[in-house]
């Protein structure tokens, strides 16, 4: 009798074994498939955000082109612009050179005119 209840108790031992072992299994199949689903959902999502990257990244590219082409293009007015500066300073040199060498020349002239208006009242004081 003492081997049949040894038995009993082993089987019964074996029988909780193997319940606990089943909800076990069952827990951890349950975890891998929350575990799959949260893969999958991350993996949407990096590919999304992956997906927004590269348009940012291309928009940013085209950006960074624009700003290029419109600072050269600024450069290009920069120095056209410093360019007739100095066409300018040239030509208000020049001009201040001629306006020096006619100012001597009209007072020349203004000097001769007044002298001659002297003259001519004198003349006809006299």
């Amino acid at each position: 009798m003492i081997i049949e209840i040894s038995v009993a108790a082993i089987a019964v031992a074996i029988l909780v074994g193997t319940v606990f072992f089943i909800r076990t299994l069952l827990i951890f199949s349950k975890t891998a498939a929350t575990f799959d689903r949260t893969l999958r959902d991350l993996g949407e999502k990096a590919e999304d955000a992956l997906e927004e990257s590269v348009k940012t990244l291309q928009e940013t590219r085209h950006f960074v082109g624009e700003l290029r082409e419109k600072t050269q293009q600024a450069d290009r007015l920069l120095r056209s612009a410093d360019e007739l500066g100095q066409s300018l300073g040239e030509v208000v040199k020049g001009i201040s050179q001629a306006a020096e060498a006619n100012r001597k020349r009209l007072g020349n002239v203004v000097a001769l005119v007044g002298a001659g208006v002297e003259l001519i009242h004198k003349l006809r004081k006299g």
